[in-house]
């Protein structure tokens, strides 16, 4: 079985449950969660079972009382996924959610401040335990602060060019090369930016396509109203 995107998302979230409470999860709670059926939960949690990333178990009901119950625990497969590649599992709905709404409010404060202060506000937010997604995004904010210092022209050729472009990873790759070869030019003696281009475009391309498209289209509604 492949596993598309949507099939990650789920994956994602039965990870991260099981990792925060310790138990295993029914579909009831991943249908919640996730805003869907709980047929249509309870189908793919059977497929990821199917192939390898799940494993079944169950529970009684009410604290022991009552009917058993299926539930699922992530399998080794499904954990070194997570953990082993670069990218790994996008982030839940909830993870993003909160995510964005943060790097708003850093972006917003790092726009007021000069650049070292800017640096501050967005790389301090990134803690160890962070997620690849969640480090982009932080990077990624650096790049929105820097292109308020974009000549307005300047900025309207970066949206055109951005819109012209059709896959989320091309565009979020487009505008920081961009962006990147403004702020060289511009802080190239106050900062270093010799080598970082080349790590920075490696980052964005681990992502997983729901978290390239993910910050692509907050990077787009942020350069919407910026200017």
């Amino acid at each position: 079985m492949a596993l598309t995107e949507r099939r990650k998302e789920f994956l994602a979230e039965v990870v991260r449950l099981a990792g925060l409470t310790g138990d295993p999860v029914h579909h009831g709670e991943l249908s919640e969660l996730l805003g869907v059926s709980a047929g249509t939960s309870y189908d793919m949690l059977r497929a990821l079972e199917g192939a390898g990333y799940l494993e079944r178990d169950y529970r009684l009901r009410g604290g022991g009382q009552g009917r058993s119950q299926v539930v699922y625990r992530p399998t080794d497969r499904a954990i070194a996924l997570t953990e082993g590649s670069h990218g790994g599992l996008p982030l839940s709905p909830e993870e993003w959610k909160r995510a964005s709404a943060r790097l708003s409010e850093q972006v917003m404060a790092a726009t007021e401040s000069d650049v070292f202060e800017a640096v501050a506000i967005l790389a301090g937010g990134v803690a160890a335990g962070d997620s690849h997604a969640l480090v982009c995004a932080r990077i990624l904010g650096l790049f929105l602060v820097e292109f308020q210092e974009l000549p307005q022209n300047g900025q309207g050729s970066v949206r055109s060019l951005l819109a012209a472009t059709e896959s989320p990873l091309d565009r979020l790759t487009l505008f920081v090369a961009i962006v990147h070869g403004a702020a060289l030019s511009r802080l190239g003696e106050i900062i270093d930016f010799g080598s970082s281009l080349t790590h920075i475009l490696g980052a964005l391309d681990s992502l997983s396509d729901l978290d390239a498209d993910r910050l692509a289209a907050f990077v787009e509604q942020w350069l919407a109203t910026a200017g």
